[in-house]
């Protein structure tokens, strides 16, 4: 009896023994594999002798002389200061009680007390204080009080929910002061998964693991098919990609936060033309309307975001998206219309169900009038006659509750608006040398902006892939305003040619949805249908797009 209970002993303490090896070999492993860290004791505060930061996820931060910053929390905090952070993916940083997230771009913070100052550089900033929230998009900066007031809090109606949510410009030295500093803080792979070409199935030997074990077996698997998907997007291989994202064995490891990170840093690396945007932003967002929001504020990732159906948001959430995004309508290329409709047809909703919509499209409409002339100003007359026209017909139902002074307003507005709409014709298309290029920005190659939604150079060729000839063609009409919905297709029809259909294109007062022919070498728009309507002729690409913007 007494050896049966020492072996009894014996055979209990192996498997503890075994789990606790595995354990450790897994993390070391995961360590290797991700670049992550193991848990270190005793980490704390760094400041500015420490050089550049890596606060994980493959964002760094660069802290400003006397400045610190309290790394041994996820997130890291601020806690005096500024730091200047930048990632390729999703970005996290507290300051004060705030809490503020980007995505693939750069924006500084500052404490002063119990103020924080947010400047959003490259990527917007979405800010959580509490149960308010704020989102400052790329170009602009905020100053958040001690306490932001929600939506329907207090007293004083919606005055302190827009008087504590003031933008304003960033001034082009501090732009320039900031983006100079960014080189030092340049991106690297540590936080991806390795590269892998191969990638077995999962073993039906993991559905026996202990459930610690099981767990740890998942997240293995997630990273070696992270590495895989990454291997297939590095070497264009669009269907690999694609055929891996949908696989049934590998779906459940694609809805971790960890493949959530990845994703978004993999999508800031493919181009504008990428069908397979659309795919990882739709996994990013999923159930994430902040992530969704920065995307759609995002200036390189903005018309990716807008074919995605918008994810629910509480009433706080969607007020302040109302209030910032005609506002992030800034840089050189002009927010997609279908932007501008949705946001109309959203905020005639929110009016619909608030219980104060005159008091509430009042204050929004002080906000967002000056922009009119604004954008007049800087040479914009259609985005100007947008917001105008959008603005005018969401008053409409409440014309007569309305104040003197605001209706006068509108009516300015729409008076100048209609005076200056010309639209340019001269294309966004130009050709030359038997080639073709859509250029997306129009911005100094200083400006940050300058450059919008990852312009790209769309080269002509007799001898292209037919994939190659779809995505080039979801490319050129995503750069000049073309409205994607779940009904639209883009199918090649030859090494040349791709049939487009259910492209929504906005004109001055009205969408309207075209079927054509689309051919990537002589750029020529073919076999025209509108709403319904074929039309008899042939048109090149820029004189179309002019020609249906009206």
């Amino acid at each position: 009896m007494h050896h049966r209970k020492k072996a009894h002993r014996h055979l209990v303490a192996l498997p503890l023994f075994t789990v606790l090896l595995l354990s450790t070999s897994f993390w070391v492993t995961f360590s290797y594999r991700t670049g992550a860290q193991l848990p270190e004791s005793g980490s704390g505060a760094t400041t500015a002798d420490s050089g550049a930061i890596d606060l994980g996820h493959g964002a760094r931060a660069l802290l400003s002389e006397g400045a610190i910053l309290d790394t041994s929390t996820l997130p890291a905090i601020l806690q005096e200061g500024s730091v200047l952070v930048t990632g390729e993916g999703i970005i996290e940083v507290a300051a004060g009680s705030a809490v503020l997230r980007g995505m693939n771009g750069a924006f500084s913070l500052t404490v002063n007390g119990s103020t924080v100052s947010v400047a959003a550089l490259t990527s917007p900033v979405f800010v959580t204080i509490g149960d308010a929230s704020m989102i400052v998009p790329a170009g602009l900066q905020w100053d958040s009080p001690e306490i932001l007031p929600g939506v329907g809090t207090g007293s004083g109606g919606y005055g302190p929910f827009f008087s504590t949510r003031v933008l304003s410009s960033l001034p082009k030295y501090f732009i320039t002061e900031k983006m100079t500093a960014l080189a030092d803080l340049s991106a690297n792979d540590a936080s991806l998964p390795l590269p892998q070409a191969e990638l077995d199935q999962p073993g039906w030997l993991s559905l026996f693991l202990l459930p610690a074990a099981a767990e740890k077996s998942k997240e293995e698997l997630a990273e070696e098919a992270l590495g895989a998907l990454r291997f297939r997007l590095e070497h264009d291989d669009s269907g690999g990609a694609l055929a891996l994202l949908e696989d049934p064995d590998f779906s459940s490891v694609f809805t971790l936060e960890r493949a959530r990170d990845v994703f978004a840093i993999l999508l800031a690396r493919l181009p504008v033309s990428s069908l397979l945007r659309i795919e990882l932003l739709s996994r990013v967002s999923a159930e994430r309307s902040d992530l969704w929001q920065l995307a759609a504020l995002h200036p390189k990732l903005r018309s990716t975001a807008w074919v995605i159906a918008t994810p629910a948001m509480d009433a706080e959430v969607q007020a302040v998206f109302l209030l910032t995004l005609p506002q992030s309508n800034i840089h050189p290329q002009i927010l997609p219309s279908l932007a501008m409709k949705r946001w109309e047809d959203a905020t005639a909703v929110f009016l619909q169900e608030s219980t104060n919509p005159t008091a509430f499209f009042t204050s929004l409409s002080d906000v967002l009038l000056p922009l009119v002339q604004w954008s007049l100003a800087q040479g914009y007359p259609e985005r100007a006659r947008t917001l105008s026209v959008s603005l005018t017909a969401l008053a409409e139902p409440y014309g007569a509750l309305l104040s003197s002074a605001t209706t006068a307003a509108l009516t300015q507005a729409d008076t100048l608006t209609a005076q200056n709409v010309v639209l340019d014709l001269s294309a966004p298309v130009s050709s030359g040398n038997g080639a073709s290029s859509v250029a997306a920005g129009n911005g100094d190659e200083g400006d940050p902006f300058g450059v919008a939604e990852e312009g790209e150079t769309v080269q002509g060729s007799t001898s292209l892939d037919m994939s190659v000839v779809a995505q080039r063609a979801y490319g050129v009409f995503a750069s000049n305003g073309g409205l994607f919905s779940l009904e639209t297709k883009i199918v090649a029809l030859d090494a040349q040619r791709a049939r487009v259909t259910g492209l929504y294109i906005s004109g001055t007062l009205n969408d309207h949805v075209y079927d054509f022919t689309y051919d990537v070498e002589s750029q020529i728009v073919s076999d025209i249908v509108m709403d319904g309507t074929k039309l008899p002729n042939a048109i090149v690409l820029n004189a179309f797009l002019g020609w249906a913007k009206l």
